[in-house]
């Protein structure tokens, strides 16, 4: 074991975590699954199914989507999802109800979880399984898996802080399932071959730990380092910094993703799917963290992606109303969404439920009163006031000099402020207003590029025309003989036809 380490800035919170105290639940199949067309980033997806198809569990569905059970799809159309930018997106409606063999499709000839791994064969089994982030993020493991791959891979860096109250998706599974993890993680490091294979994980959560120490025992290629319980630890970027520093590796070259430089993250059951994957099994469920008014909702179950969340919540024993509302993820990083129907998705892992009652009034702000509370507890080590001040005066450029690019969005800035100012969501604003305004101008330099070929283009024309000979000049004389040949030619072709018209 490591001695505790603790990222930079931060929160210590209260340990909230609900459903640690009973099994994790599963979840029948529920009758409908909706498969959201969104990639990484909100981008819609083109589908590869058509209505009326069957498909079995694993079935690709669109690029980087897979059926998570077998049925037959019911419909392609517009869905309400659980997304802060969006309320509907197109979705692949599956009816499991349908009388279709319910086998998985097997996603590689590797079934022997003991046996040896090709590894170009396990590498592209792992690129072609389909597997988003179970974190916050979401972001395909294929992306990630692709770029190491490219470089080598010289740190594997399972992610087990779950530093936000609210959430204990992870610690539950670690506590029921870790000989399975620690499987699945040996799987990993037989096919990346990294240098160092680290587990991230907070020192309060003790029945995980000691479940993990049990199942690393037979395991000495894996290193357990354990951190302060502060939020947001779990966070990849302040995770991977602080964990570089105590292995004394090299920082992160400025600008470049961790997995461009040999750097491999992945949240502890994004690293299970991983390893199953690698068996032939699909990602079809996760586990979630249901919570809310009633010591009933407090639970950990594992439900199949695409399952709606009135479904989910009705199946615990809790009558909804139109006036319920739902936030989805943790206090700080989540986000409240009166979308009921929506489906649970890859990076579902927390749904807190509040009785239907009136929201409550919100905290009036106050002008900054520069007190400063708000830089010491950034993870990434900006400076929220001054970001707050360009950003109310909406000076981009300064804004991207002081860096709110690195912003994390985490909320602790928020937590501490006591004019309560809403900062995360101003520098969430100015940041999409800063992609908005790179896409225009990435838009207006491809209009200027085309622009400049189609004059080049036409300035060669041109200057072919210019540089080509002249028709040679024809004398008057021969003009004047092609002229009465013309003539000759026109009054023979009249005398034929008066000659026929006689002959009638």
């Amino acid at each position: 074991m490591s001695p505790r380490l603790r990222i930079r800035g931060g929160l210590a919170l209260p340990r909230h975590k609900p459903g640690l105290d009973r099994p994790i639940l599963d979840l029948p199949l529920p009758p409908v699954l909706l498969h959201p067309l969104l990639g990484h980033g909100g981008g819609e997806l083109t589908p590869c199914v058509a209505i009326g198809d069957r498909v079995r569990a694993g079935t690709p569905l669109a690029d980087g989507l897979r059926a998570a059970a077998a049925g037959t799809v019911r419909a392609i159309e517009q869905r309400p999802v659980l997304d802060r930018y969006r309320r509907h997106a197109p979705c692949v409606v599956i009816d499991t109800q349908a009388h279709v063999p319910i086998e998985i499709a097997v996603t590689s000839s590797i079934t022997n979880a003991l046996g040896p791994i090709d590894t170009a064969d396990a590498m592209e089994t792992l690129l072609r399984a389909g597997i988003d982030g179970q974190g916050g993020a979401g972001f395909p493991a294929a992306v990630k898996l692709r770029a190491v791959r490219a470089v080598g891979c010289r740190l594997l860096l399972i992610n087990a802080c779950e530093c936000e109250p609210g959430i204990a998706c992870d610690e539950a599974l670690l506590q029921e399932a870790s000989p399975g993890v620690v499987a699945a993680i040996d799987r990993l490091v037989g096919v990346l071959a990294p240098q160092r294979t680290c587990i991230a994980i907070e020192h309060d959560k003790r029945a995980a730990v000691a479940a993990l120490g049990r199942a690393l025992d037979a395991s000495t290629s894996i290193e357990t380092l354990l951190f302060e319980p502060v939020y947001p630890s779990g966070a990849e970027g302040p995770l991977l910094e602080r964990v570089l520093i105590h292995l004394g590796l090299p920082a992160l070259p400025g600008g470049c993703r961790p997995s461009g430089a040999g750097v491999l993250c992945l949240n502890v059951a994004t690293a299970l799917a991983l390893g199953r994957a690698l068996e032939g099994e699909p990602p079809v469920a996760r586990i979630v963290t249901v919570t809310g008014d009633g010591a009933r909702l407090d639970a950990n179950v594992r439900a199949t992606l695409g399952t709606p969340i009135r479904w989910l919540l009705e199946r615990l024993g809790h009558t909804l109303t139109d006036a319920a509302r739902v936030r989805v993820g943790g206090p700080l990083s989540g986000h409240e969404s009166d979308a009921l129907d929506a489906p649970l998705t890859a990076t579902t892992h927390a749904i807190h439920l509040s009785a239907a009652s009136p929201a409550p009034e919100p905290v009036p702000t106050r002008p900054c009163i520069r007190c400063g509370e708000c830089a010491p507890v950034c993870p990434v080590a900006l400076q929220p006031q001054l970001l707050h001040w360009h950003a109310d005066a909406t000076d981009l450029p300064a804004l991207q000099r002081l860096g709110i690019d690195r912003c994390i969005e985490c909320g602790c800035c928020d937590v501490v402020c006591p004019s309560a100012l809403p900062l995360t969501a101003g520098f969430r604003a100015a940041r999409g207003e800063l992609a908005e305004r790179a896409r225009r101008t990435a838009e207006a330099e491809r209009a200027d590029r085309l622009v400049q070929r189609r004059t080049a283009r036409l300035q060669r024309e041109e200057q072919h025309r210019a540089q080509a000979p002249p028709p040679a000049a024809r004398s008057n004389v021969e003009t004047a003989l092609a002229r009465v040949k013309a003539r000759a030619r026109a009054r023979a072709t009249a005398g034929g036809g008066n000659r026929s018209e006689a002959e009638g």
